[in-house]
C-alpha cells in the first residue's frame, strides 16, 4: 500500500513529514504540503499520479514499487550506511576544520564525489575509505543496523535496561534489591564476534541526542568497559554526563540517580582534548570537551557495538 510504503521509506532517509515536503518542493518545485504526506501515510486520500512519480524519483524507486503491497525496501541497508558514514565524515571535517573544497584538495578527490559521500549520496570505494582514514589517522567503523529477525537460530540472552547505559557496577548501589533485571534474547549473527560476550548490555536510547545516526527509542547493544584509553577515534560511546552540564534531566538520571549519554567519540590531537560530540537534529544537545591532562574524570561506560531498530 502506498501509504506504508512511503512512511518506511521517509523513516529509512531519518526525514519528518515537514522536511520531505520542504526537501520535494524545492527539488522537484511543487507544492506538497505535510498535511497531503499525513493524509497519504494514513490512508486516508491517494496522491494524484504525478505526484508518485515524483516521491519515486525522490526514494530511488519505481512507481510500481511504490504501489506495491508487497515492496521490500531493497535499500534500506544501504541508506542507513549512507546516512551513518555521512555522519561520521561531516564529524571528522567539522573537528579538523576542513571544507568540502579542502578535504577535495588534501585528499586529491574530486570535489563532486566528496561532496557525494558528505551528503550521504553515495559511499566511498575501499580506495576513498584509506585516504580519508590516512588523512584523518583514524578507522571509519559503522554499527550495525537491523531489524530482529523471526528465525529460529543461535542466540544468547543479554541484560536489557530500558532506560540508560549503565553498567552493572553502577548499578549496584541504585537499585531495589529485589529488583529483577531483565534479559532480551538476541541472534548471534546479529552480534558477530561480540555474541555471547558476558561485557555485552542492551540499553534504550531514551533521547535525541544521536538522531542522525540512529532514531529515538532504539536498543544499542554496548560493550561495558571504563577507560578512555579503550576508545579508538570516531567510535559511539556512553558516558556518565559532565557535571557542569545545562540539558534536562533524562529517564536514566531519574531512575538511576546518575545521567548517561551518548556520544560520537574524538580524540583531537590538535587541541589536545578528548570531544564527545552528538549527531543531532536538536542543537540543544551539546558536545563535551575534556583536556588529554583530566581524562581521569572521564566516566566511561562503554562502546557502541551495534543497534536494533524494529521498522
Amino acid at each position: 500500500m502506498f501509504g506504508s510504503n512511503l512512511k518506511r521509506l521517509r523513516l529509512q532517509y531519518y526525514l519528518s513529514m515537514a522536511e520531505l515536503s520542504e526537501k520535494l518542493n524545492r527539488k522537484y518545485n511543487t507544492k506538497i504540503s505535510t498535511s497531503m504526506i499525513s493524509r497519504w501515510e494514513n490512508n486516508q486520500t491517494e496522491p494524484r499520479m504525478s505526484y508518485i512519480r515524483i516521491i519515486a524519483d525522490f526514494f530511488n524507486v519505481t512507481p510500481g514499487e511504490l504501489l506495491d503491497n508487497d515492496f521490500k525496501i531493497k535499500q534500506d541497508k544501504d541508506l542507513n550506511k549512507y546516512a551513518d558514514f555521512s555522519n561520521q565524515l561531516q564529524t571528522l571535517m567539522k573537528t579538523n576544520g576542513d571544507s568540502v573544497v579542502s578535504l577535495s584538495e588534501k585528499i586529491g578527490v574530486p570535489y563532486s564525489t566528496v561532496s557525494s559521500w558528505v551528503n550521504g549520496k553515495k559511499m566511498p570505494r575501499n580506495s576513498g575509505i584509506k585516504l580519508l582514514e590516512e588523512h584523518y589517522e583514524t578507522h571509519l567503523r559503522h554499527p550495525i543496523i537491523v531489524d530482529f529477525p523471526t528465525y529460529n537460530q543461535k542466540s544468547h540472552n543479554y541484560v536489557h535496561l530500558d532506560f540508560g547505559f549503565p553498567a552493572l557496577d553502577y548499578l549496584i548501589d541504585t537499585i531495589p534489591y529485589d529488583y529483577e533485571l531483565k534479559k532480551i534474547t538476541i541472534p548471534d549473527i546479529l552480534l558477530g564476534k561480540y555474541a555471547g560476550d558476558p561485557n555485552i548490555f542492551i540499553g534504550a536510547l531514551d533521547d535525541d541526542s544521536m538522531n542522525k545516526v540512529f532514531p529515538k527509542y532504539s536498543s544499542l547493544a554496548y560493550k561495558s568497559f571504563n577507560s578512555v584509553n579503550n576508545l579508538s577515534n570516531n567510535e559511539i560511546v556512553i558516558l556518565q554526563e559532565k557535571s557542569d552540564s545545562k540539558e534536562s534531566k533524562s529517564i536514566s538520571e531519574k531512575i538511576y540517580g546518575k545521567s548517561f549519554v551518548v556520544r560520537r567519540f574524538c580524540n583531537n590531537t590538535q587541541k589536545e582534548e578528548f570531544n564527545f560530540i552528538p549527531e543531532s537534529k536538536n542543537p540543544s544537545f551539546r558536545e563535551f570537551s575534556y583536556s588529554w591532562k583530566d581524562a581521569d574524570k572521564i566516566k566511561v561506560v562503554g562502546k557502541v557495538v551495534a543497534y536494533f531498530v524494529n521498522l
